[in-house]
Parts: C-alpha cells; structure tokens; sequence
C-alpha cells in the first residue's frame, strides 16, 4: 500500500505565500468541521489494523513554505513505524532559484534531462534526511512521470526501488521494453521497479489499484484473484489529498473515507493471506522476474463490483 503525502501541485505565484502555506496545511491534515482526515487520520487507521504503509513524500514545496512543514510530516510518518519515500513534482521547478534547476515548471521529471533529473533527486533525498528520514530506498515520480532517465538517476543516488510505472499512462515510463505486462517487482538496470498494479473490470476494461478509483468490492475481488493466481505482489495507491475536497469546500468525501477504512479493516482481518509491507521489507529479497511471468492479462472482477461502482460514485454527488 503506497499512500502518499503531496499538496496539488500548483505553481505558486497563482496564491501569495500564506494561501499556499495554508493549502498544503489543510491538505496535510485534512481539517474540515466534520473531522480530520489528512495524514495524522491515515496513519491511525494503519495503526488501528497494524498495517504497513509507504509515505512518499513531496520536499520540493518545502523550498517555499521552510523546512518545518517537512519535518513535521516526516516526524509523523516515522514515528508511526511506518516508511518515506521520495516523491517529486518538479511542477514547483519555475518558483525557486537553483543553480542546477531549469527556471521553468517542467510537467514531470520525463520533461527533464538526466543530469537535471539527478540534481533534484539529490536535493529531494538531502530534503528528506534533514527532515529526519534516515535512509530512503525507494521513489515515486510525481503523476508517474518517470522515464528510464529517471531510474538510472535514482540508482546513481543509492536508490534501490522504484514505483512510477502506471500502464494505464502511455508517458508513464514510455521507453521501458514490456512496460503493459510488468506487474511484479523487476530489474531494470539498476533498479527494481514495483509497478502499480492493474486489473480488469466488470465492463472489460483495464484499471490500476487506486482507492477513490475502485469499489471496495473490486479491490477485493482483485486481491482475492491475484492471490490465487500466485501473485508475489499487489500495490494499492491512495493520495493524501484524496479523502477530502479542497480548502475553499472543507469537508471529507464520505464515499473514499469508507473505502479506505472498509479496505484496511478487511487487510488487517486476512493478514496470513495479505501481508501489507514497507520496501525496507524487501532488502536482500530476490525479487527479478522474466516476462513471461508478469501478464496481468487474466486477473478479472465480477461484473456485479464494477457496477456497484458506478452507483456509488453517482451517489456520491448529492451526500
């Protein structure tokens, strides 16, 4: 399971320096009149079903707001027993001055070249650790705009895992051989690459493991399946910013709450099947498979969990 901790990345000079301190401020805690539902909520309900999670966390916003927005969500995250990761939305780009940094907003780090890729991933990684991360092993591009620029980058920094390839986006590691049948974790130069993973609906069509994207009854479902055919592996994604809408409409999306908390609950009930694990877990592992052994072709959900999607999501726009 991949939560993750970013802010809408929206370049800075569109708000003044205190609606951007306060945007990442409710997206990081998730105030609204019913409750909280940001981060400190996301980690307690990991905590309540003793379940793993990855944090990959966004330290290029902290340029504008300072250091202590980071070190506070990095002091949470880790005391937690739960991991960081790196995560970089080089969208930020155009609103700092750095020597080493193109003076534009770039749309991903595929936007870059290598040697600009390597310096923002070398000042991420120095972000992450005077924030009080230790040792961070694995990456997440921002809109999982990653390129294989990107993972030979990434292993020049120490980094021994990655996460950005989405199938279901053709920019999404567009120059990786066999990207469309990659589910389990596999070498890629010299890095490992744990790709989101994706399953086929009810009405037929392909779909990644992201919470507000599927019904409880699919990710169930596509769990249960994957097991069964003797998947290694199976990442779930949940942005941080997902269970509430925005600051000018504080309220929380009651729908994705329940999916979150019905998921976690049903994960910590069938721990001996499903065992949620952080990527330090996986050091030393051997993790590398063919081609052949990656197609996720056959793992399908009842047609009756799609459609009870469908309803919910149509619900969902009048509670």
């Amino acid at each position: 399971m991949s939560p993750g901790w970013p802010v809408s990345p929206l370049p800075s000079e569109r708000m003044g320096p205190a609606g951007f301190a306060s945007e990442i401020a409710f997206y990081r805690d998730g105030r609204t009149p019913q409750g909280c539902f940001g981060l400190d909520y996301q980690l307690e309900v990991l905590a309540r079903h003793d379940l793993k999670g990855v944090f990959f966390v966004e330290p290029l916003a902290s340029e504008r707001v300072g250091a202590d927005d980071l070190r506070a969500v990095v002091s949470s995250i880790t005391t937690r027993g739960q991991e960081v990761g790196l995560h970089l939305h080089p969208e930020w780009l155009g609103d700092f001055s750095h020597p080493a940094w193109p003076r534009r907003h770039a749309p991903g780090m595929h936007a870059l070249d290598r040697d600009q890729q390597s310096a923002l991933i070398a000042h991420g990684l120095a972000r992450l650790r005077e924030a009080g991360a230790g040792d961070v092993h694995a990456f997440r591009a921002g809109g999982f705009l990653a390129n294989l620029a990107t993972l030979d980058a990434l292993a020049d920094h120490g980094l021994i895992f990655d996460s950005s390839l989405d199938a279901m986006y053709d920019a999404s590691l567009p120059d990786l051989p066999n990207r469309t049948a990659m589910r389990e974790p596999t070498r890629v130069g010299r890095i490992t690459e744990l790709p989101m993973s994706i399953f086929r609906t009810g009405d037929g069509r392909l779909r990644h493991a992201q919470i507000c994207a599927c019904s409880f009854g699919e990710l169930r479902a596509a769990l249960e399946r994957a097991y069964t055919a003797g998947w290694g592996h199976f990442v779930i994604l949940l942005h941080n910013r997902e269970l509430m809408a925005g600051p000018r409409q504080p309220r929380p999306y009651r729908l994705y709450v329940r999916r979150f908390e019905r998921l976690c609950a049903w994960l910590g009930r069938y721990r001996e099947r499903f065992q949620t694990m952080h990527f330090r877990d996986l050091l030393g592992a051997h993790l590398d498979h063919d081609g052949a052994a990656t197609s996720n072709a056959n793992i399908a959900v009842p047609w009756h969990h799609t459609l009870r999607r469908y309803a919910e999501q149509a619900l969902s726009r009048f509670v």
